[in-house]
């Protein structure tokens, strides 16, 4: 499968990259990258990639990770990733110019979910085995890290 664009008719007016396993398409809120899940050469371990859409060209960004979400200036990528043994939540600056840091960790399962227009909250899904993933609110998620403490929004 390619990353392929369409028109609002359906007409096919491009793609970008190389065919794959390819899921969970999240596009940079300025629509020139696209932060895309995919899976490693042996097909075992997810991977989120960028595709830049003007030049066509990709590069690895957050191995494991997936499900990821962009900040409202496109700057950061909050992402998922097993790394410490269960699903935390991470970002990364969206230019690689940094490593990866977690922020948050706690023994819940976690899928991030989208952002605050002004960049002040995070929502995430987090498992619970009695009442299923229920909607908790980061504050602060560009801000330092260690520290943060959610709140729960939404219990399912």
């Amino acid at each position: 499968m390619l990353v392929t664009w369409l028109d609002r008719a359906g007409k096919r007016l491009g793609t970008v990259g190389e065919p794959g396993i390819l899921a969970q398409v999240s596009l940079s809120p300025d629509g020139k990258t696209a932060a895309v899940l995919t899976h490693d050469s042996s097909g075992a371990k997810l991977a989120i990639w960028l595709f830049d859409l003007l030049r066509g060209l990709r590069t690895r960004f957050a191995f494991p990770g997936s499900a990821s979400v962009w900040s409202p200036d496109g700057r950061t990528i909050v992402f998922q990733s097993n790394r410490l043994g269960r699903i935390n939540l991470y970002r990364k600056l969206a230019d690689g110019s940094r490593d990866e840091e977690l922020l948050y960790a706690d023994n819940t399962e976690k899928k991030p979910g989208s952002f605050s227009p002004d960049s002040k909250y995070l929502a995430y899904s987090a498992l619970d085995q009695k009442t299923g993933f229920d909607i908790w609110i980061l504050p602060d998620p560009l801000g330092p890290s260690g520290a943060l403490t959610p709140y729960l929004f939404l219990q399912t």
